[in-house]
């Protein structure tokens, strides 16, 4: 039997609220991608440099450097391994769901009076019990869009059909054609599986909302859930006859496609990338540069020579290599590692 190992990293990130209409400003922006930086990078972060550039007098006053990095190494914890990240806001204050491989929520407080700089910044309360009714309905509303999104993996009839029965309220089933919403459903599905930019926007109402797909198939699909829970989807209106290059003032990220690559990269350089890149197409490298500094209080850049500290990712890598070499039959799970390296220490033989 076969075996292989596939790595997926992929980061959603998107600066537009369910809740809130327009992105945010330039710093606050800033400060956002700069806390999601901080949990998904390296292990060996400078918290107490992220702390400096990023809170407010008052925010490094609410405890010691100390205390202020501990927590951020708590948040850190808490966020490991996730893949996905979304931006709610409300009441001016900000929240970072990280989601896909790990599940938590950080509410982001930013501070009045030094506009950008981090008032106050932990975890939030997962307790469903403690939760307010606010909250509730929020995490409803981004679940049921996580569902319409994951429209694009089902496939037969029965599939689509236990869909309608899990989302949508038993009072709006009962006014629709099945065959016509299940075609609907389709038209989601296949919209979301080719779409280079998904986005939310506000309905006319608080419990309304328009998720935007825009691809070589795109979709708008306007709906509003009860305002109870569980909060199930009971109106709902699929538009396809949607221009995948109109602007409608959804903040969208630019699309990333080959066409726009340079684009994107220069604007996410200019907005605190660092690191460096290289893509390869049908077997030739097409782009290969560095963006930001290696060395910012030195003025020294990345180029794509520079050296990482990748701490433990090749791990993976040399995983997927060893799996690789048993299914070849060149090596087996059995093998001792002095088999193939001379000279190996004594308590690394086992």
């Amino acid at each position: 039997m076969k075996t292989y190992l596939v790595y997926f990293f992929l980061v959603i990130f998107s600066a537009t609220s369910l809740l809130a209409q327009n992105r945010p400003p330039a710093e606050v922006d800033n400060t956002i991608r700069a806390t999601v930086q901080l949990m998904m990078g390296p292990d060996d972060a400078d918290f107490s440099d992220f702390i400096q550039r990023n809170f407010s007098k008052k925010g490094k006053s609410s405890g010691s450097i100390q205390e202020l990095e501990n927590n951020l190494k708590k948040i850190k914890q808490a966020t490991r391994g996730a893949g996905g990240v979304d931006i709610a806001v409300s009441n001016e204050m900000f929240r970072i769901i990280f989601s896909e491989g790990a599940s938590a929520t950080l509410v982001l407080i930013f501070d009045p009076d030094e506009p950008g700089k981090i008032r106050s910044l932990d975890l939030a309360n997962t307790d469903p019990s403690k939760l307010s009714d606010q909250e509730k309905f929020e995490n409803a509303m981004r679940m049921r869009v996580q569902r319409m999104e994951s429209l694009a993996r089902l496939e037969t009839e029965s599939e689509f059909v236990e869909f309608i029965k899990d989302n949508f309220s038993p009072g709006f089933i009962s006014t629709i054609d099945q065959n016509g919403l299940i075609q609907d459903l389709k038209s989601v599905g296949l919209a979301a599986a080719t779409s280079s930019v998904i986005n939310v926007k506000p309905g006319s109402s608080q419990n309304e909302a328009v998720l935007v797909l825009k691809g070589s198939k795109s979709a708008e699909v306007s709906f509003s859930i009860e305002d109870v829970d569980p909060y199930r989807i009971d109106r709902f209106v699929v538009n396809t006859n949607v221009s995948a290059l109109d602007d409608d003032n959804t903040n969208a990220l630019i699309a990333l496609n080959w066409k726009t690559y340079k684009d994107v990269l220069r604007e996410e350089a200019s907005k605190g990338f660092s690191g460096a890149v290289l893509i390869v197409r049908n077997g030739k490298v097409v782009h290969q540069q560095g963006y930001g500094f290696a060395n910012k209080s030195n003025g020294l850049k990345n180029s794509s020579k520079t050296i990482f500290d990748v701490g433990s990712v090749p791990i993976d890598f040399t995983l997927a290599a060893i799996l690789k070499l048993v299914d070849d039959g060149k090596i087996s799970f059995d093998d001792p590692i002095d088999k193939f390296i001379d000279n190996v220490p004594a308590d690394k033989k086992l």
